[in-house]
């Protein structure tokens, strides 16, 4: 059972990685596009909290003109991937 919760949550994290990467080539791309803004919708709930507390920590982020937030999800989005494959070894 918990190595079929451990699966879900891989795949989870991976269709979470692969909206995020869409989202980012499309808003150099064509950020009109209505794949862009699908995939705006998914991604954005996740990118504001982290972007929020960045600008917090980091005023001076503020003033670049590239959003490093989806850097910052990517990074965590791969902490969890390594703790669950972690986990997966144990159980």
């Amino acid at each position: 059972m918990i190595h079929l919760i451990l699966n879900l949550a891989v795949m989870v994290l991976r269709v979470a990685s692969f909206a995020l990467l869409i989202y980012c080539v499309m808003s150099f791309l064509a950020p009109g596009n209505d794949l862009f803004r699908k995939a705006a919708g998914y991604v954005e709930p996740l990118l504001q909290p982290i972007r929020l507390k960045l600008f917090h920590w980091f005023p001076s982020l503020r003033g670049l003109p590239v959003d490093l937030s989806p850097l910052a999800v990517w990074l965590l989005i791969d902490v969890a991937m390594a703790l669950i494959n972690l986990l997966r070894r144990v159980f």
